[in-house]
């Protein structure tokens, strides 16, 4: 069994924890205009899931599964990124619908290196410099 290391709570982070009627907890990462996404926990303990509830449809979305977006797992997130995290599958079920949580494919090719895939055009390239500060 792997460690946990232990976080630091973050002072400007403000904790919503809520009950679910299957007796576990959600730690609110993101409340969309149609969706919400919870850090799932049992008495507590994070479970490693993320349950995103559009409207009244409830889907708990394991850590295999939104690993393929590139973020997790959610026990070794930042706020910031699980906040991502859950804005990304609130958004991916409210455009396409909670079905795609159990499904989702990675944005970039197995094996790729994400600045493989970076623009080519000189425009892209100038944009992508003044984003990072070296222009």
């Amino acid at each position: 069994k792997k460690k946990k290391k232990k976080k630091e709570k973050d002072p400007d982070v403000q904790e919503r924890v809520i009950g679910f009627p299957d007796g576990k907890e959600g730690c609110e990462l993101f409340v969309g205009e149609k969706a919400t996404a919870y850090e799932l926990r049992d008495k507590g303990e994070a479970t490693g899931e993320v349950r995103v509830v559009l409207g009244k449809i409830t889907t708990d979305v394991a850590t295999d599964q939104y690993e393929k977006t590139g973020y997790g797992p959610i026990d070794d997130l930042e706020w910031d990124e699980k906040a991502a995290l859950g804005a990304l599958l609130c958004n991916l079920a409210a455009d396409e619908g909670v079905n795609v949580l159990n499904k989702l494919v990675p944005p970039f090719p197995a094996g790729e290196a994400v600045t493989e895939t970076r623009p080519k055009s000189a425009e892209a390239i100038r944009i992508l410099q003044e984003l990072d500060g070296e222009v």
